[in-house]
């Protein structure tokens, strides 16, 4: 079935939700108490799993930019495109400001406002940052992807970039002079090199030039070996970073961070099963609350800093145990997600008569004003006395 022009898309929709969700959800890691944690018992197994299933969560965004940008051309009109991410950052800073000065009894200033400049606002706005960069670079990334004569040489270059950045995470974290490391990983961090890794932080242009050859050939997989290849994925990252840490504190190294080709597959594989979705089977409210909620995601994003610091305090205080804090994700989580969503909301709405107010200025002005004609001198008529 084809998609009629100006069509909204459900499966870029349910893929931006889903990573929003993973983001919060991997928030809930962070604020918890589960860093300071040993990595031993079922409840930590648990906890493990589920932190390394949703470290996709920026990865998605990022893959997601690929497939929807890919034909984006380096024009004038393209880097306005840009405004309004700059705004909803603003804007969100803003909220996390004034959050702050009422959750913290003042900040400083001067030191705070200067923050949105460098991206310190929204304290988890190193996502903008990044992304700013990689919107201004994508024009380029497009003329160098399609200039590729074809599909075999496109593949080249993706594997080109795994090789830079994903394998080198993965492959560069072994103690390959002590033969008793590989029963207890976590009692060294000196780790021997079999590949170069100087390129390994460049892996966002990795994740986009992934979701422009998905979006180039529409790639896709039988669901039922999409969801198999996806949950072994899964279960592999999170066994993997369980051995890694059993018995000290989780240990964040390179096989466990966005880059790292742990969590590229079932970055990969989720997007797959996502973005190849058919919305139509589904009811239209359905299709409008996905539609809604991806719009937002940005802003929830960043405003979610603000509840975080609300419920996670109130979840420290009365669930001293980290490990009991485990069911807690279905209430602290749902409950930041909803409240973000809703600062989210107000953003847009502030964006929107921003957005209209500024349109309006620049029609009214842009206008000539008609000039005021001359005061018209009668002509003197042949014989007249002046």
């Amino acid at each position: 079935m084809g998609v009629k022009k100006n069509q909204r898309l459900f499966g870029p929709d349910a893929a931006r939700c889903v990573a929003c969700w993973c983001v919060l959800s991997v928030h809930f890691f962070l604020n918890n108490g589960f860093y300071s944690e040993t990595v031993e018992g079922p409840r930590m197994l648990i906890m493990v799993l589920m932190r390394s299933s949703f470290m996709m969560c920026v990865p998605l965004f990022m893959i997601l930019t690929g497939y929807l940008m890919r034909n984006k051309k380096l024009e004038k009109r393209y880097y306005t495109k840009g405004i309004k991410t700059v705004a909803v950052y603003v804007l969100a800073s803003v909220a996390c400001i004034i959050a702050r000065f009422i959750l913290d009894k003042g900040i400083d200033p001067a030191r705070t406002w200067l923050g949105i400049l460098s991206f310190a606002g929204a304290p988890y706005s190193w996502y903008i940052e990044m992304y700013l960069g990689l919107f201004l670079m994508i024009p380029f990334f497009n003329i160098l992807f399609h200039a590729l004569p074809s599909k075999k040489a496109r593949r080249a270059l993706i594997a080109t970039m795994l090789a830079l950045t994903a394998i080198p995470q993965l492959f560069n974290s072994y103690n390959l002079l002590d033969p008793l490391w590989w029963s207890n990983p976590g009692s060294s961090s000196d780790y021997q090199r079999l590949l170069p890794q100087w390129w390994r932080m460049i892996y966002p242009i990795t994740y986009y030039f992934i979701g422009a050859y998905i979006g180039e050939y529409r790639v896709k997989l039988k669901p039922a070996a999409n969801r198999l290849l996806l949950f072994s994925a899964l279960l592999l990252n999170g066994l993997y970073n369980y051995w890694r840490s059993r018995g000290v504190r989780f240990i964040w190294g390179d096989w466990a961070d966005y880059g790292s080709l742990l969590i590229l597959a079932p970055t990969v594989l989720t997007f797959l099963l996502l973005v190849n979705k058919d919305g139509d089977r589904r009811p239209a409210f359905y299709r409008k609350a996905v539609g809604v909620v991806s719009d937002l995601t940005l802003g929830v994003y960043l405003c979610s800093y603000i509840f975080d610091r609300v419920f996670y305090r109130m979840l420290l205080e009365r669930v001293p145990v980290m490990q009991d804090r485990l069911p807690c994700y279905f209430i602290v989580v749902p409950a930041v997600f909803l409240c973000s969503l809703a600062v989210s909301a107000a953003i847009e709405i502030l964006y929107r008569l921003g957005d209209m107010l500024v349109r309006y200025l620049i029609g009214r002005f842009s206008k000539k004003q008609p000039e005021t004609p001359a005061e018209e001198i009668p002509e003197k008529k042949e014989g007249s006395v002046s």
